[in-house]
């Protein structure tokens, strides 16, 4: 009982890769979205 579940969203258009060196394995949301706006704004 209830409602139904949203269908799924759509295929994502690209894929976005940021290079890391070191022992990190992710990056939060923020710093990933700052790299990617300084790139685009400075390319």
């Amino acid at each position: 009982v209830g409602r139904p579940a949203p269908p799924p969203p759509p295929p994502a258009d690209f894929i976005v890769s940021i290079p890391m060196r070191g022992t990190k394995e992710s990056l939060n949301v923020s710093v990933a979205a700052g790299i990617v706006l300084y790139r685009l704004l400075n390319h």
